[in-house]
């Protein structure tokens, strides 16, 4: 409950317009009242609309994880995918997905993905093709941005991958030429 305060006290701080959120988790759990996380936050936080999409789920122990977009523009529609799992590598072996949102702004449209990288860096490899197969469908004459946690840095093969592909632009490093930005733990590099 303290995190969830602080979490919302910064949103209403900063306003931003729209927000991805990962490792979004319902736990089952009687003192949450049978919500998950992002219906809580929902609650804190009534200037946004959201969408909320499971990708790991556990029915026997009613838990799961998921993705879920905040957004204070209107989001005209959405959409999912799963991305395809190595069941033989055992950091490739939890279900990720990327969601969808199109969010109309006072300029027009535009496509806002988000995502949760695999641990494995093969599985990351492996589904960034995927993802930029998903983003290209939906580009058209909308511009698109892709939010995410990539459990990778941006000179990765997986990352490289999605700004040469996708043709996205790495926003930080555009902005903060001397800082490189990531935030991810060194445990995940392999």
């Amino acid at each position: 409950p303290i995190r969830r305060q602080l979490i919302a006290d910064t949103i209403k701080e900063h306003t931003p317009d729209i927000i991805g959120f990962q490792e979004i988790r319902h736990s089952g759990q009687k003192n949450d009242n049978n919500k998950n996380q992002a219906q809580q936050l929902a609650e804190l936080l009534p200037s946004y609309t959201y969408i909320y999409q499971p990708a790991q789920e556990n029915p026997e122990k009613d838990e799961w994880e998921a993705l879920s977009i905040f957004s204070r523009l209107p989001i005209q529609a959405s959409s999912f995918i799963k991305l395809s799992v190595d069941p033989e590598d055992n950091r490739d072996n939890h279900q990720r997905i990327v969601l969808r949102a199109q969010v109309q702004t006072p300029a027009g449209a535009f496509n806002f993905f988000n995502t949760h990288l695999s641990l494995s860096q093969q599985g990351r490899i492996r589904t960034t093709q995927e993802i930029t197969a998903y983003v290209s469908k939906y580009t058209g004459d909308l511009p698109s941005v892709l939010v995410g946690d990539f459990n990778d840095t941006p000179d990765q093969t997986s990352i490289c991958h999605i700004t040469k592909t996708a043709n996205l632009i790495d926003t930080w490093a555009q902005q903060n030429p001397n800082d490189p930005g990531h935030t991810f733990s060194n445990e995940n590099t392999y």
